[in-house]
């Protein structure tokens, strides 16, 4: 049965150090800095991170109070992402009809729409064109929406059964997490388009729910230790799994291209079970390598302020191209280092002029323990 002292997990600074990884490769990525083709797969670190992080929040209060609220864990969702993406979009709408011709203003305000509605990524996955507007990469946002609200429900409903545990819940999540994989991969070899593939939600949920998945290996294992498959994990074990995890991510980021068919026939789902696979080890052991390098000060810092640089590196991207910066006179290098630098000022001051107030407000709602 689910157990009634689900250790809590706090704030760690080496998941924030891997989120600051994943953002930092997004961004070199769609900035274009040619040795990152497959810094897209930092989406997939994000989701596995999101899975684990969300998993773990909703056991940690049915732990704490008896039952899940769902309206408390949408409400804090809410205030969580929504503030700064408004902005965000206010700022792309004017920004496109400042910058471009009146013949763009339907297309971007449909996709305006479908940001705020979080069904973004179906709107890019059925028309490409609408990548338009500097807020095309919030297809992910979307997605992680509908794992929040899917997976969620299926908790809710799990925990409110007689002789529910966490091990039907974790075998739920590694169940889901293969049966995208395998439809995105079936889907790629009939020959769907990859747009589609890229960013629908059924194709794209294995990263997030395999970070599901090992956030219930890891509660189960300290709900009940003798019967968890990890208590054969030694220090040697996990050196060795964090060793592979690495490497396969790095293989990947560095040679993988966005269109490449390694990507549809398993990359994205391998890139999330790396990342969670490197998430478990951080929970495990004193002697987790990954743990100590991902906590190092800067990394944590970039995964604190990941989310405003997500929103933002695409938008000031479009505005401010490498070209501008010609006039000065610079190697690419630096420009492109000038651009990030830019990206980075920007998302702080979203971070501590937006996100922070409402993230206080966020943390005032959590709900009360059981008596």
């Amino acid at each position: 049965m689910l157990s009634p002292h689900i250790p809590r997990l706090g704030r760690q600074p080496a998941l924030d150090g891997i989120r600051g990884v994943a953002v930092l490769v997004v961004l070199g990525h769609n900035l274009g800095w040619k040795w990152l083709p497959g810094g897209f797969f930092g989406v997939d670190m994000f989701f596995a991170l999101s899975g684990f992080l969300i998993t773990t929040l909703l056991l940690e209060e049915h732990s704490r109070t008896g039952r899940i609220s769902l309206g408390r864990f949408f409400v804090r969702r809410g205030l969580r992402l929504y503030p700064a993406l408004v902005v965000l979009v206010a700022f792309s709408v004017a920004s496109v009809f400042v910058l471009h011709p009146p013949v763009e203003a339907p297309r971007v305000t449909l996709m305006a729409v479908s940001v705020l509605g979080y069904f973004s990524n179906w709107v890019l996955a059925l028309d490409p064109r609408a990548w338009a507007g500097g807020m095309g990469h919030t297809w992910s946002l979307a997605i992680e929406v509908h794992f929040y609200i899917l997976w969620a429900l299926m908790v809710v409903a799990v925990t409110r059964r007689r002789g529910a545990d966490l091990w039907m819940l974790g075998a739920l999540a590694f169940t889901i997490a293969l049966a995208s994989g395998l439809w995105r991969a079936t889907a790629w070899m009939m020959g769907w388009e990859a747009s589609y593939l890229y960013a629908d939600t059924d194709a794209r949920l294995d990263s997030v729910f395999l970070g599901a998945g090992v956030a219930l290996l890891r509660l189960g294992h300290f709900n009940d230790p003798q019967a968890s498959p990890l208590r054969f994990f030694d220090r040697w074990t996990i050196r060795s799994f964090e060793t592979a995890g690495i490497a396969v991510l790095a293989t990947m980021i560095y040679t993988v291209h966005q269109n490449a068919p390694t990507a549809y026939l398993g990359g994205f789902g391998v890139a999330g079970g790396a990342t969670a696979l490197l998430i478990l080890t951080t929970q495990l052991s004193q002697y987790s390598f990954v743990a100590k390098a991902a906590s190092l000060r800067v990394l944590a810092w970039f995964g604190v302020v990941s989310y405003s640089i997500y929103l933002w590196h695409v938008p000031v991207g479009k505005i401010l191209p490498a070209a501008r910066f010609a006039s000065l006179g610079l190697p690419p290098v630096a420009v492109e280092i000038l651009r990030a630098a830019i990206v980075v000022l920007i998302a702080a001051g979203s971070y501590y002029g937006i996100e922070r107030y409402f993230l206080r407000l966020k943390n005032r709602s959590q709900p009360p323990a059981i008596a």
